[in-house]
């Protein structure tokens, strides 16, 4: 319960090596602690309940995994052609996205304060969505967001999410930025998630999506062989972001 405690999330074959105990014993004790209501088990491991509802600040998310964000947001930066049209999800790996575009004549609907920011001296034509402001991640929700994004059709979505797991697909803790993700989705044609290594195997409170609902995962190479098999033979494309 410790190791759980301390990083939030733990894997069965991680427990199996550091207690030198039976998959079947670390099952029993994890299906215990389920039923005591301290975790949910997932595919492949466990997740503390009290972190599905935690939401960092935007600036503690900046310094967790920069680099890596900074090596995903390069690569995504790459797949994008001129005179396409994307829609950014508020985020700081999506915003690593946005400060290496260089693509001239883009089209950019976006709902993150922070990525706004970034694309105002880029000469790109940028709609910011309107909605309500959450100050902790400079992302804007609600029904004018929503009633936004219904109108549009963008080439790509570029999304950002909190957590991704075998079992419960996408999901971010709070469920108004769950509502602003799907209908992201919805409104493009690629979906393209953008997600460090950090974030698999872990579940928060409101589903977003099915794995199958997204086209293409960036990541860093901290992805395990047994996630991008998961993601592969769900027919995602896993782009690793080695520089």
């Amino acid at each position: 319960m410790e190791e759980i405690r301390t990083k939030g999330s733990v894997r069965i074959s991680e427990l199996m090596k550091m207690l030198t105990a039976s998959e079947s014993t670390i099952r029993r004790d994890l299906e215990e602690l389920e039923r005591q209501g301290l975790i949910k088990r997932v595919h492949g491991g466990a997740v503390l309940l009290q972190h599905m509802t935690y939401e960092p600040s935007n600036l503690d998310k900046s310094v967790m995994f920069a680099e890596a964000k900074e090596k995903i947001g390069r690569l995504a930066a790459s797949l994008v052609e001129e005179h396409t049209s994307l829609i950014i999800d508020a985020g700081t790996t999506t915003a690593a996205l946005a400060r290496h575009l260089q693509t001239p004549h883009l089209r950019v609907i976006t709902n993150g304060l922070n990525v706004a920011e970034i694309l105002r001296g880029k000469q790109y034509n940028v709609l910011v969505t309107g909605g309500v402001l959450k100050a902790n991640t400079q992302a804007m929700v609600g029904e004018l967001t929503l009633e936004l994004l219904s109108r549009f059709h963008v080439d790509i979505c570029f999304l950002g999410i909190n957590a991704l797991s075998q079992e419960e697909g996408l999901t971010t803790p709070d469920m108004q930025e769950a509502f602003v993700k799907q209908a992201m989705i919805r409104a493009a044609r690629k979906v393209v998630l953008l997600i460090d290594s950090s974030k698999f195997g872990k579940v928060t409170l409101s589903h977003v999506a099915g794995i199958r609902e997204i086209d293409i995962v960036i990541t860093d190479e901290g992805i395990s062989n047994e996630d991008r098999s998961w993601l592969e033979e769900n027919g995602v494309t896993v782009m690793e972001a080695k520089e």
